[in-house]
């Protein structure tokens, strides 16, 4: 009887460049031994967690800028938490919740590349082939499923998949390398990266063909006419309650699909508009006592954040007719709306307070 070959690798990678010098050279360990549980002392699971040491011989300028990438330091995290606590620089307490709360979805180049994500509960892609594009469902859903993800691709249930997705668009057709592994720059949020894509990147002739693009772009973004309702961030960032428990901070269970439009954040070069969509992040005063961490500028900072939604749609409800969105209350960000929330027990005091600047004083009619 033959013995059962316990060490069978894909033939596609024996011939690979990142095979040429063996398992050893990426994964450690010990060699000329027999014994697995010998053999695997100091073995390395995910060698590009340690970029420098592993891949930036070869990779030396990707290995460079990505780790100054949002996808790798979580700066977005950061810029943010700093703000709101009225500090300048993270505390310890401030980098141990980082790390137990937003660590895991950001990543290591192998966690693209070889394999899906840890928040995936990892696996290889395809054997131990290393893939330089990555896999849209398997490596760019594992993390941005959620709201990117489903939405684009209309898994969310009653809402429909982008039209970028059914024309067979993937995710860097629009997204590209520069942007994901931090070439062009590094920034304090997504928002600021310098490669970001825009809508007129490929759709430059249009605001001259339509005469409701020529009337309103530059005043509304264009997610505004064109977007889906989508998820607010609650399903990833706050633990559902227990049955008949109370909701963390004493409210209930917030709503989770919503369409509002309000006063843009960001206003800048890049995103001129006066109006733009917002969506709803889970943050309260007291997010984080249980580190210690006291957001003391809690209202400098809207929690209706800037959302760009990727469900895309030439035809919506909104855009039907003038009559659809103007006068429509239930599509704009109103102090009225955000009062309700709070009789239902779904916001805070505060919270309306830090959303003054983003809130539509009236209706559009």
């Amino acid at each position: 009887m033959e013995p059962k070959d316990l060490f069978t690798i894909d033939e596609k990678f024996l011939t690979d460049g990142h095979n040429l010098n063996g398992c050893l050279e990426c994964h450690s360990g010990k060699p000329g031994v027999h014994f697995k549980d010998t053999a695997h002392e100091g073995y390395v699971t995910d060698p590009s967690a340690e970029p420098d040491k592993y891949c930036a011989a070869c990779h030396q300028e990707n290995v460079g800028t990505f780790q100054e990438s949002l996808h790798a330091n979580q700066t977005g995290f950061q810029t943010l938490l700093l703000a709101r606590a009225g500090v300048t620089e993270l505390t310890k307490d401030m980098e141990e919740m980082l790390s137990e709360r937003c660590g895991e979805c950001h990543g290591t180049c192998g966690q693209c590349h070889i394999s899906e994500p840890d928040i995936a509960e990892g696996g290889l892609i395809d054997g131990h082939i290393i893939k330089k594009t990555p896999n849209q469902a398997k490596n760019c859903n594992a993390c941005h499923s959620r709201t990117v993800g489903d939405e684009y691709t209309g898994s969310i249930g009653f809402v429909d998949a982008s039209v970028h997705y059914t024309s067979g668009m993937q995710c860097l057709d629009c997204h590209t390398e520069d942007e994901i592994h931090g070439n062009s720059s590094s920034a304090d949020s997504r928002y600021n990266v310098t490669s970001l894509p825009e809508c007129l990147d490929c759709h430059d002739g249009l605001v001259e063909a339509n005469n409701m693009h020529k009337r309103h772009y530059g005043e509304l973004q264009c997610q505004v006419c064109h977007s889906q309702p989508y998820r607010n961030c609650y399903l990833c960032h706050v633990a559902q309650p227990e049955e008949e428990g109370p909701f963390p901070h004493g409210l209930r269970y917030p709503e989770r699909m919503d369409f509002r439009i309000g006063e843009n954040p960001i206003k800048s070069t890049k995103r001129p508009w006066d109006i733009s969509l917002l969506r709803h992040i889970p943050v309260y005063e007291d997010s984080f006592v249980e580190y210690d961490i006291e957001l003391l500028e809690f209202t400098s900072l809207p929690t209706w954040k800037y959302t760009s939604p990727h469900n895309i749609l030439r035809n919506t409800p909104q855009n039907g007719s003038c009559g659809s969105c103007m006068g429509n209350s239930n599509l704009f960000l109103t102090e009225f709306y955000l009062e309700m929330r709070k009789i239902q027990g779904l916001m805070t005091e505060a919270e309306i307070e830090a959303n003054q600047s983003v809130i539509m004083e009236k209706v559009p009619e």
